[in-house]
């Protein structure tokens, strides 16, 4: 998902000047929710090595790899 987001908002990585800048966020585990203002600075996400390895980390590194700057 991340690639073709990135290259959907920077088009061709052969183009003179980029669309936009695509960033990677959230390289950690995000916060939210954002629906609850009260939550949205004391939410503590809890999560193991493994989740965090197979679930978070892939994405930004497809991120990254798909030329994010």
């Amino acid at each position: 998902f991340a690639i073709h987001f990135v290259r959907g908002l920077q088009g061709p990585s052969s183009a003179r000047y980029l669309n936009t800048n695509a960033g990677c966020k959230h390289f950690d585990v995000h916060n939210g929710p954002e629906n609850i203002p009260e939550s949205r600075f004391s939410f503590d996400a809890h999560l193991s090595e493994f989740d965090w390895r197979s679930t978070f980390l892939p994405a930004f590194h497809a991120c990254v790899n798909a030329g994010s700057y």
